[in-house]
């Protein structure tokens, strides 16, 4: 193609022809202009084409997360109730209402069991760390995601609130009477109080613990306070995950 266009030009040149040259000279431009348009067009096409399947990729992958940390909420939100309904009966028993020994000994136990709500948001993490997080077009999964962010952010602070009370008023006070190992078998439900030698009455020390009965109040509190916060961060992960499978659904109809 080029051989045959060198040619022609050279051939109006010798022939003299000055004013067909300029219009075919003009027509050479045109056309490697458009060639340029053309190929230009062809790599944004290629580039849209690339991000568009990363995106996907992505959308695919915090779906995936999405979903582990709703299974892992239910589970965190079981606990949290467990831990909420022991901690409010513990206080009950501490100011006179009477209860089966057994279940107080089996709450006081649970007590000492620390589990927290971890986010996988590892895929997030590497689109915001990369600065690919603009592949994402869909504006609203985009915003959802920033709100599960800060949600992450002030779980993350009531977790570290929740250690430092535990450790100051819970396992603290535990450790100066009771050996936790024996409790443990109890917790897990694996043998009986009976079965450990145990009885209310070891735990005696405890029961008219001030600083004790204080850090029940505390995880009282602050299981609630989980209880909503996992509430809200479950809703906000549903509509993240109905908003993919909608984007998904546009690209595979």
């Amino acid at each position: 193609m080029l051989f045959l266009l060198r040619t022609i030009r050279r051939k109006l040149m010798k022939e003299n022809k000055i004013t067909t040259y300029l219009l075919y000279a003009v027509g050479e431009i045109i056309l490697v202009v458009v060639g340029i348009l053309i190929a230009v067009s062809i790599d944004d096409w290629n580039t849209v084409y690339n991000n568009r399947q990363k995106e996907i990729k992505y959308l695919k992958s915090i779906e995936l997360d999405l979903k582990k940390d709703l299974e892992e909420l239910a589970e965190q939100s079981g606990f949290r109730h467990e831990k909420k309904d022991g901690s409010e009966r513990i206080i009950e028993y501490m100011n006179g209402v009477s209860y089966d020994d057994t279940e107080i000994i089996y709450y006081i136990s649970n007590s000492i069991y620390e589990r927290y709500f971890v986010p996988n948001n590892t895929t997030y993490t590497e689109l915001s760390s990369s600065g690919n997080l603009n592949l994402l077009s869909n504006d609203s999964i985009k915003v959802l995601l920033l709100e599960l962010q800060n949600l992450y952010q002030q779980n993350k602070g009531m977790i570290d609130h929740e250690r430092f009370d535990y450790r100051e008023y819970v396992s603290k006070e535990l450790t100066k009477y009771v050996d936790l190992n024996s409790l443990e078998p109890i917790r897990e439900q694996q043998k009986t109080a009976a079965e450990m030698n145990i009885s209310i009455a070891d735990f005696e020390p405890i029961l008219n613990n001030v600083r004790f009965k204080n850090g029940m109040h505390i995880m009282e509190g602050m299981s609630g306070g989980f209880l909503e916060m996992y509430e809200i961060i479950s809703d906000k992960s549903r509509k993240v995950i109905k908003h993919i499978e909608q984007e998904l659904k546009e690209e595979n109809p």
